[in-house]
């Protein structure tokens, strides 16, 4: 459908926005969420904006139940969608549910082995787990990629 596109790429940005610094106006999640739920309706099998409904859900407006539900639907019209992959795996260990968590972060570095926010998100989830040895190595592995990715210097 001719409106996807606009409607995804809206949506994207707004979502963005609403999880900022408090920079933009206070309806940016409502937007976003507006946009997204116009992509669904456009495209049913639109798995970026079940994708960013998840995040919605999850970081504004936090209905879990929702949230889960659109990160579940966007795996699974999309389960080898590395950005996809990677916002599930951030949803999952934010829920505590790790082995899902840990398991969708490695898909998502699988999928797209050279972006350095992959492996950087398993560098920080396995130092929050404990794993110290795995963090270390995913951490070398984002320098690696990106030497100068601040997050990781840090």
């Amino acid at each position: 459908m001719p409106c996807c596109p606009a409607f995804t790429s809206k949506r994207d940005r707004l979502a963005v926005m609403s999880t900022g610094t408090g920079a933009g106006s206070s309806t940016i999640p409502e937007e976003a969420k507006r946009s997204a739920d116009m992509a669904v309706a456009a495209d049913p099998d639109n798995a970026e904006a079940y994708s960013v409904l998840g995040y919605l859900d999850h970081f504004y407006f936090w209905d879990w139940e929702s949230a889960e539900r659109n990160v579940r639907r966007a795996l699974e019209i999309a389960p080898n969608d590395a950005e996809i992959a990677n916002f599930a795996g951030d949803f999952f260990i934010y829920m505590l549910n790790f082995k899902d968590g840990f398991a969708w972060e490695e898909r998502a570095a699988e999928l797209d082995p050279l972006h350095a926010v992959n492996f950087m998100d398993l560098s920080w989830r396995s130092l929050a787990a404990g794993r110290c040895e795995d963090a270390l190595a995913y951490g070398d592995k984002t320098l690696e990629i990106d030497p100068a990715f601040i997050f990781v210097v840090m």
